[in-house]
Formats: C-alpha cells, structure tokens, sequence
C-alpha cells in the first residue's frame, strides 16, 4: 500500500497486469511444460489507417539516447557486447536463430504463442500517423507469451523472411526480490525475403530500432504471493516511465504540441 500512495498513478494498469500473469500461469499449466512464459515491456505506438496496429520502432536518436542513459548508470549486474543475431522465419509464429555472443554460435528453434498484451499509455491517447512522434503518442505495450525452445534444428526448412540484429543488453536484479532481474534490450534490425536481401539492406539502410525490458526467472508457477506481483509489475512499468521522460527533457522528438501533460499518467487502452 505504501508502494501505491507514493505512486498512484500505475495502481489500476498494476492490478489488471497482475490478472493478466495470473491467467497466463493458468494457461501455461495445461500446455505441454515444454515453453516458458515470457513477460516484456516493448516501446511503441498505435498507428491507424485502414486497421490498427502496433508500431515498435524507435527513431535512431532516441534510441542513442536511452544507450547514453544506460551506460551512464552504473550498478549493472551484467552488460553485454553488442552481438549479431539471424532470424529465419518459417512463420510469424516459428523461426531459427542463430546468434553470435562472446565468441559462440547458438543455433535454436523458438516457437512463440501469444497470450496476452495490455496498451499501457502514458498520457492521453492520440490517434495519430504523423511520423513526427510526440510524448503521448507513446505506448508501452506489456506482452505475455509462451516460447517454446528446441535445439532439435537439422532439418531442411523453408523461410519466408529474414532479420539480421545488432543486440545489445543490460541486467539489473531486483532489489525487492533477488530471484528476479530486468534485462533492458537494444536492437538494431533489418529485414529481407532472403539472407542476402538482409545484408544488403544492412549495408545500404539505415536500422529500425527497438527496445524493450524482459523480466527474467519470473516464476513459471504461482509460487509469489500478491503483493510480490504486484511489486515486479510495479518496477517494470516505472523503468519504463524512465525513459519515456526522454522526449520532454531533451527536445530530440520535433513537436509543435504546448500541451504536454503536467503529470503524465499510465492508463490502460
């Protein structure tokens, strides 16, 4: 309770997340016990032509700006090199990934089930395709899945699409409850029909960027209580309000909007 008086703000967007990982423990209990659920926060927006859809592309300088507001921090319990990782993907739903990490190739095959997402807004909602972002255009998109790995990959296999990253990643462990740790993820991509499609575009274009916060050993059973779920929601959304202060402080997103919100506010859409 004290937690929710210092930040009223995210109680009813906490509670409903909270129900949501619930469900997803349930769910999870009657599939095969083969996957693991996997929870992130993912920076986007909701774009609206002919149908909706989520956008979780970054301009390029906001994105070196949450890499400067990073490495300035100093308490990381880890930091990894920037790596490349391939994405063959046989659907939207299966790919292969091959990564490249600390001198090591890992080649596995990742099978996601989405379960559940929540649009958490920051500020008031604003339909908008102005490719000129704005602070309350901003989303935080909290996604729920179960992703099944398998080293099981010598097979020959069709793909429709590939994406070349450029990854790199910070861990900070809790402090509430040490189980449980938040890696903050920068991706630089680009994509092709084919392998050689994708370089070439690397060569030739400039990245889309993305980045995201996973919670990492969240339990797979209900093993915590109420308040503790409450607690580790609580703890994503704020790292995440963290870097959607960026645009006000920094001017680096162009707007012609006076209007921007005295106490800005998550909010569930």
């Amino acid at each position: 309770m004290q937690l929710y008086r210092q930040y009223p703000h995210v109680y009813p967007v906490v509670t409903c997340l909270v129900r949501e990982y619930n469900n997803a423990l349930k769910t999870i209990e009657a599939l095969d016990g083969s996957g693991e659920l996997e929870v992130e926060a993912i920076f986007g927006r909701l774009c609206y032509g002919e149908s909706q859809y989520f956008d979780n592309t970054l301009p390029v300088m906001v994105i070196n700006k949450i890499l400067t507001i990073l490495t300035s921090f100093g308490s990381w319990d880890s930091i990894s090199d920037w790596y490349i990782v391939y994405d063959y993907y046989t659907t939207d739903q299966d790919r292969i990934r091959v990564s490249y990490e600390n001198k090591m190739q890992k080649i596995t095959r990742l099978t996601n089930k989405s379960l559940s997402f929540k649009h958490c807004a920051y500020s008031q909602e604003k339909k908008s395709n102005s490719p000129s972002w704005k602070l309350r255009d901003y989303l935080v998109r909290v996604n729920m899945k179960y992703e099944v790995k398998s080293a099981d990959v010598e097979e020959i296999v069709e793909f429709k699409s590939v994406k070349i990253s450029i990854r790199k990643y910070f861990i900070l462990q809790s402090s509430s409850i040490p189980a449980i740790s938040f890696r903050f993820e920068l991706i630089q991509f680009w994509t092709g029909e084919t392998l050689t499609t994708a370089e070439k575009n690397m060569k030739t274009e400039e990245p889309k960027c993305t980045f995201e916060c996973e919670i990492i050993n969240l339990p797979q059973k209900d093993t915590l209580t109420e308040a503790q779920k409450a607690l580790v929601f609580t703890s994503l959304l704020l790292k995440m309000q963290d870097f959607l202060d960026i645009p006000i402080y920094t001017n680096l997103l162009q707007s012609n909007d006076d209007t921007a919100p005295n106490i800005p506010t998550f909010q569930l859409m």
